[in-house]
């Protein structure tokens, strides 16, 4: 998982436990489609709309939706258990609060209310909202709807880090490696 440490778990007191568990907890692409072995479907629901609303999309970008969102953190929960009190408690949190202050759950309310919600309760629970957050920009750009998007928009192609590209002569590659290791060193000592 290509997580980034940012600001919001550096500064909480469960960084080391998050980023550890996210660490061993590699989902492969395209396993993300399937049956859900954590989340009921109420919860599921919840985490769509959040996705929806965290990523709302546009007439040529998808939304959060639109992508493996639910499945994704269904399966990182499914090898990360100590994260799955977090998960669960957020979205019961969010859809909790919503039916508090709006009357209806989370996945009822306006796309205002929602962000309302995200809002109270990124404020109120950074570490948690820090953590769906990541999980949902990590599935979007990952997926290949969104990585066609940025290619036709930019040029920049983002599954050539994971896929890689093809060497046309690897045994000229490593010749041309073994040379460069001969080739004495443009750093000198510093005494100390």
């Amino acid at each position: 998982m290509a997580f980034d440490h940012s600001s919001e778990y550096q500064a909480a007191d469960a960084a080391d436990d998050v980023n550890r568990e996210l660490g061993q907890a590699y989902v492969e692409p395209g396993s993300e489609r399937g049956e859900l072995r954590i989340l009921d479907p109420r919860r599921a629901a919840v985490l769509e709309a959040w996705g929806r609303t965290l990523l709302p999309g546009d007439d040529a970008w998808p939304c959060g939706a639109d992508v493996p969102l639910v499945g994704y953190v269904d399966r990182t929960l499914a090898l990360a258990a100590r994260l799955r009190p977090v998960v669960l408690q957020a979205l019961d949190a969010v859809d909790s609060h919503a039916s508090e202050t709006a009357g209806r759950g989370f996945t009822d309310v306006s796309d205002e209310e929602r962000v309302a919600v995200l809002t109270w309760f990124e404020a109120s629970n950074p570490l948690a909202f820090t953590l769906l957050k990541e999980l949902a920009y990590e599935v979007y750009y990952r997926d290949r709807l969104v990585a066609r998007v940025v290619l036709e928009r930019t040029g920049f192609d983002t599954r050539r880090p994971v896929d890689g590209i093809a060497l046309d002569n690897y045994d000229r590659t490593v010749e041309l490696l073994v040379e460069v290791a001969e080739r004495p060193s443009i750093v000198r000592e510093v005494p100390a």
